[in-house]
């Protein structure tokens, strides 16, 4: 039996944090979210089923993957980096080494952990082993700091050591970064309130009736398992939860919903793929003609050809129009039953031909049958439609085959509204959605989610605490180049960064870049003559001048200064290490007509959304305000350039931008956040600054580190940040100061708040998280 290293009595709050991991990826194996998202690997990973303190050497969990994966956690909810025998990390790289040792091609070893462990693991260790994976011949050329060159040198002697020490074998540099490759170090901050926390619960809506009551099972049952030392799949863990899922309308997943796609065109065990029936057009245009035709020659042949919604024999170059085209004759009775506008008011006839014969066709149907079987199985997105990509409802929609010149052919759902008349109808799909929101029944969670985890920088964290009425800023659309450079910093602890926009690395043309560099010089001697340098911190990567990171700075980070600048060509695997990954804006909602797409505008207003779960109680209030919301749907911008172009149009058009606008029955905006042209906002400020008069004796001064406490019914709500003016005056003569949140030790420079002084109280810097307690 394998011996356990990394054994011995857990805190409460460890094992605490092992059930919450262990409930996260329940809810992962339940919706089938891919965990490669978690990981941050581009590679598509789903989990099979879960295994908990197993008898291996890594024993916490074990996640049996598809595509022959396995991945063995082990869980330490704050950990640091040592070398020491004695260490947590070095009994767990212990643990990592001796189930190597037992093979497995595909085979996975994760630490996972909270942002409360060191930086130098978090941080440092995980950026090294992200670039070996990345590239690991050009690892080597990559220049460390003297803290990140530390870390790998005793990672690396550390590795080698016990691997000698426990299994008996030397170590040359081919298998350390084999093992390197292997080994994951992941941060998954799920406790109360915490960010994956909320995305675990948001995969449950909808789906359950309590998404949190399920969660609180699910953790009371991962301890309960880890006693047990038991094993869950996705059917045992789809049993555990059938109770509490929403009874209003039945849900079928996506395997029960495979079946019943099966079933319903299913004729003798197989596919109907013997024959085509249509509706066309005539070639004289006066009427529209039924045709049934087989579907194969005697040579196994097709005999029809479709493309641009046209049909045409093999043999023949007329093409006649297409109207339907389905596999039955009942599918097509349901057609021009429900669809007589499509027929307009042209006589329908039947257009005779021979009987359809399937002697000697038996072997050549049995083939197209295992074909098309074949491409519903590789249609992972079955609930999903095939042209619009959006999930199939609970309304009735269409069972297709893509089978034309035109596109890529597939077997899935296809909404009534996206089928095009050459798209072949096998039959009718329904997928009972349990949602009770109406409009969320076409809502893609998963993808919602999947966005979440890599989105919103700006919004994170601070929507939940702000109150009232605020100002959001649009930065406009970013700076756009492919150009091949960009501007490295050489820092003074002979690192490098590079100049970012969004979290990414800026791409310039050289021009641009050469310009950027002479102006940054001239700024760096500017701040070197007053001795307030200009740097980064090493964590949360802050850019400015010393005298204000240090307001904001945490007490495992540090600034860096910068020595020197210089215009560099800009590579994509450099990139790969240190662009955040994050978006800026993005995930958002806007709400649309279902039918005509239009958006939702109320008297000039566009909402936003950033959490669809917020959507049934603002929807209720703009209800009472008179407002009409009925056949309305969230449509999801997914990415940064999305939101950019969607905002830009609006305001060209003079529109009033409000995320998550809550009204009175008067329709008067009583709680929202204005989204505004950055540059709109800062002449607001302007005005707004005008308003307010200095005071001999502020109570609050200028760079104060302040914390705001907002009364309210659930509790007292509170926001950290700091005071970009000393305390003031306003014009009713209450005294009020100018407030800038920050998030994670970040300020947050698009918010600027003017608070009264009295929700302010003094903070040490000790929590830097903005959330609701």
């Amino acid at each position: 039996m394998t011996k356990k290293t990394g054994g011995g009595s857990a805190t409460n709050s460890g094992i605490d944090y092992q059930q919450r991991v262990a409930a996260c990826f329940q809810i992962f194996l339940y919706t089938q979210f891919e965990i490669s998202q978690v990981l941050n690997e581009d590679f598509s990973l789903t989990i099979k089923s879960l295994h908990f303190e197993t008898a291996d050497a890594v024993d916490d969990l074990k996640l049996l993957c598809d595509k022959d994966h396995t991945l063995y956690l082990q869980v330490k909810r704050s950990i640091s980096f040592s070398d020491s025998p004695e260490s947590e990390f070095i009994k767990t790289l212990d643990q990592f080494i001796e189930q190597q040792s037992v093979g497995g091609f595909n085979n996975y070893y994760v630490l996972v952990t909270t942002s409360d462990s060191s930086r130098r693991l978090t941080g440092e260790l995980r950026k090294i082993l992200t670039s070996i994976r990345l590239n690991d011949t050009a690892f080597k050329l990559n220049p460390l700091n003297k803290s990140e060159q530390e870390v790998y040198n005793k990672f690396r002697a550390a590795f080698i050591s016990r691997s000698l020490t426990l299994t008996g074998n030397r170590i040359d540099d081919r298998k350390f970064v084999e093992f390197a490759k292997r080994v994951y170090i992941e941060v998954m901050d799920v406790e109360a309130g915490m960010s994956l926390e909320r995305s675990a619960k948001l995969l449950l809506v909808g789906r359950m009736q309590n998404p949190d009551l399920v969660w609180s099972l699910l953790i009371r049952n991962s301890l309960v398992y880890a006693t047990n030392r038991a094993s869950i799949n996705r059917q045992a863990l789809t049993n555990v939860l059938n109770n509490y899922r929403v009874r209003k309308n039945h849900f079928i997943d996506q395997d029960e919903f495979e079946a019943i796609l099966r079933d319903a065109v299913i004729l003798n065990g197989e596919y109907s793929c013997n024959k085509e029936v249509l509706i066309l057009e005539s070639e004289e245009g006066d009427k529209n003609e039924i045709m049934e035709i087989a579907r194969f020659s005697d040579v196994c042949s097709k005999q029809l050809s479709f493309s641009n919604n046209k049909v045409k024999f093999i043999n023949d170059s007329e093409s006649l129009t297409l109207i339907y085209r389905g596999s039955s004759a009942i599918g097509l009775s349901r057609f021009v039953e429900q669809n007589p506008g499509a027929l307009g008011i042209k006589p329908l006839v039947i257009f005779d031909l021979p009987a359809i014969e399937r002697g000697g066709q038996e072997e050549c149907i049995k083939l197209y049958n295992e074909y098309v079987d074949q491409l519903s199985k590789e249609n992972r997105n079955i609930g999903n439609c095939l042209h619009c990509g959006k999930p199939v409802g609970k309304t009735e929609n269409l069972l297709i085959e893509i089978d034309d010149d035109d596109t890529a052919s597939a077997v899935g759902a296809c909404h009534l509204a996206c089928r095009r008349p050459m798209d072949r109808v096998l039959g009718t799909a329904r997928l009972e959605n349990e949602l009770s929101s109406p409009y969320l029944e076409d809502f893609d969670f998963n993808r919602w989610v999947s966005l979440s985890l890599k989105g919103g920088i700006i919004l994170d964290g601070l929507i939940p605490a702000l109150q009232g009425k605020a100002s959001i800023a649009w930065s406009g659309f970013p700076h756009q180049s492919d150009g091949d450079f960009c501007v490295k910093f050489q820092m003074e602890d002979g690192t490098k960064r590079f100049a970012f926009h969004r979290g990414k690395i800026e791409r310039m043309t050289e021009q641009e870049a050469t310009e950027h560099v002479r102006r940054f010089k001239v700024q760096l001697e500017k701040q070197k003559a007053e001795n307030d340098l200009l740097g980064f911190t090493t964590k949360n990567r802050q850019y400015g001048v010393y005298s204000r990171l240090l307001l904001s700075i945490e007490q495992d980070d540090e600034f860096v200064a910068i020595n020197d600048a210089e215009a560099v060509r800009y590579s994509q695997q450099e990139a790969k290490i240190h662009d955040t990954g994050r978006m800026y804006y993005a995930p958002l909602c806007y709400i649309a007509d279902k039918h005509s797409g239009a958006i939702l505008n109320i008297s000039n207003m566009i909402p936003i959304i950033s959490d669809p779960r917020m959507m049934d109680s603002l929807a209720k209030s703009w209800q009472r305000a008179g407002i009409d919301i009925e056949d309305l749907t969230l449509r999801i911008l997914s990415s940064d350039s999305e939101v950019d172009i969607f905002f830009a149009q609006l305001f060209a058009d003079k529109n009033t931008l409000v995320l998550n606008p809550l009204l009175d029955q008067n329709a008067r905006l009583v709680k929202g956040f204005f989204i505004s042209p950055a540059q709109d906002i800062l002449q607001q400020q302007e005005e707004a600054n005008e308003g307010l008069w200095e005071i001999d004796d502020p109570a609050w001064q200028k760079g104060d580190l302040v914390k705001i406490i907002v009364p309210d019914e659930d509790g007292p709500k509170k926001m950290f940040g700091q005071l970009l003016f000393d305390e003031a005056l306003n014009e009713d003569d209450i005294r009020v100061v100018i407030f800038q949140p920050m998030e994670n030790g970040k300020p947050v420079y698009d918010i600027e708040l003017v608070i009264p002084s009295v929700l302010v109280s003094c903070w040490d810097g000790s929590d830097n998280n903005n959330s609701l307690t």
